[in-house]
């Protein structure tokens, strides 16, 4: 069954472009060509999914380590042995355990931060104090339910770290 249909552009009754377009039916797919396209499209064939596991292991265990780290890391490997650890999944936590925690990271870097922005204001000054200038664009009224929102904000947060803690 073939389609054909015609699109028309006018301007005021004047015929601007007319075009003609005819629809043809895609050919039938033969089994063979079903058959090979299903083998190509396969997840034998696709080895970033059937290695998508070993990848992530291989991942997870991947580390740059310095020379304190790996001393670190050995000494409390040790120590949980001598303790009579064997279980591979456990002297992976103490593994994961003898280096410091993100969020340990991210408060030194913030302490630093807060070093470094007051040296440099001691060391270079504004000659003049910042001001805010307000360009009335958007209003600053206070909210009216400010204090019970963030209450209610406090509340959820300290429901979230209860619901979660161990």
């Amino acid at each position: 069954m073939f389609g054909l249909f015609s699109i028309q552009l006018k301007l005021k009754g004047n015929l601007l472009t007319e075009s003609y377009y005819l629809l043809e039916p895609e050919p039938e797919i033969t089994k063979e060509e079903l058959q090979k396209f299903e083998d190509l499209t396969g997840p034998s064939t696709n080895k970033a999914f059937n290695e998508d596991q070993e990848y992530k292991d291989m991942m997870r265990n991947f580390k740059t380590v310095s020379a304190n780290d790996f001393e670190r890391t050995t000494k409390a490997l040790e120590e949980a042995k001598a303790a009579g650890i064997t279980d591979e999944a456990a002297l992976r936590l103490v593994e994961a355990d003898a280096y410091p925690h993100f969020l340990h990271v991210m408060a030194m870097l913030f302490v630093a931060n807060c070093v470094i922005m007051l040296v440099i204001g001691m060391i270079k000054p504004r000659k003049e104090a910042f001001e805010l200038e307000y360009t009335e664009q958007v209003s600053i009224e206070p909210y009216k339910y400010v204090k019970q929102v963030g209450i209610a904000i406090c509340v959820i947060v300290i429901s979230i770290y209860i619901y979660f803690a161990k």
